[in-house]
């Protein structure tokens, strides 16, 4: 993780999406001088949450802003302008073992969240919204 953030050709990204961060020694992720970091805002400290979004800090914190979002895999994050927002989810789908009768996970609580989350946030204004959706969608389907 250090390495991806400290990388030089990261510093001109202006976001950068994380699924599965690994977690320092003291049990935080990797904050960095260049970067604002954003967690997912779920609540339940005792649940693993396997999202992040960097954001750049030549980046105004005027210009971006978290999102509420109740779900411990989905980090969302709003940056916007005078014209146009842009919506920006990270996302971390558990994979589905085929090979085990175990009942598969259900997706649809994180769909209904991120929905949630986008009805909110382009109800309440009316710029044209661009909506970017990123992660390890680990939920490969058999066709």
């Amino acid at each position: 993780m250090e390495a991806l953030i400290n990388d030089p050709q990261t510093e001109n990204l202006d976001v950068l999406l994380v699924q599965e961060p690994p977690v320092t020694a003291y049990r935080t992720h990797v904050f960095h001088r260049l970067w604002h970091l954003y967690r997912p805002t779920y609540t339940d400290d005792g649940t693993r949450k396997r999202s992040l979004i960097y954001v750049n800090k030549r980046i105004s914190t005027s210009a971006h802003r978290q999102i509420l979002c109740n779900h411990p895999d989905v980090t969302a994050v709003k940056i916007w302008n005078e014209e146009t927002q842009m919506l920006v989810f990270s996302v971390y789908v558990p994979p589905i073992n085929y090979c085990q009768p175990v009942e598969p996970v259900a997706m649809q609580p994180t769909l209904d969240e991120i929905q949630a989350c986008i009805q909110g946030i382009t109800r309440s204004t009316d710029k044209s919204t661009t909506l970017t959706l990123a992660g390890d969608f680990n939920r490969h389907h058999p066709a």
